[in-house]
This record gives C-alpha cells, structure tokens and sequence, in this order.
C-alpha cells in the first residue's frame, strides 16, 4: 500500500506592472509551486480580490500547469489571492 502525503506549497502573486497608477488596467497571475521534497503540477482553483471584494471574472479560476491569470482589470485598492484545492484547505497571500 503506497500513502502520499500532500506537499507545502508556495503561493506567488505577481503584477504585469511594478507599479500602476490608480485605475490603470494590471493583470495579475497566481503561480503555486510545491516546496521540496514536493513534486509534481498542482490543481485547484483560485480566486483575486481587490479589496477584499471578488474581481469580476476572476473568480474560482481552475490552475493551468500551476499558474491562473487574471485581467486586464483596474486595480483600485490591495489585491489578494485565495487558493482553494480542497474544501479544507485555503491559502491567502
């Protein structure tokens, strides 16, 4: 009998622009790696908040070899990304 233990993940959150003036358009991109001695590509689903408030359109997006992408959207406040990959197990950054 084999047993898999799930592996600890890094979740990365990054920005089209270095820095965007209030309402320019951004898109954003979820990448979410497994940390060592993990391995493999991850699934589930994340969803972007501007806010704390969903982004249109950016919502339960399923990942695609690790990575979800969100936008262009305009950016108004501080943007968060939540992981979701069982009904026990969400991650934010």
């Amino acid at each position: 009998m084999n047993t898999t233990d799930a592996a600890n993940t890094v979740l990365t959150l990054t920005s089209s622009q270095s820095t965007t003036p209030w309402g320019q358009s951004v898109t954003f991109t979820a990448t979410v790696a497994p940390v060592a001695p993990g391995a493999g590509t991850l699934t589930g689903t994340v969803s972007f908040t501007d806010g704390g408030n969903p982004i249109a359109g950016c919502t339960n997006l399923t990942l695609s070899a690790g990575q979800a992408t969100c936008g262009p959207v305009q950016a108004s406040r501080e943007i968060s990304l939540l992981r979701k990959d069982s009904p026990s197990s969400n991650r934010t950054v």
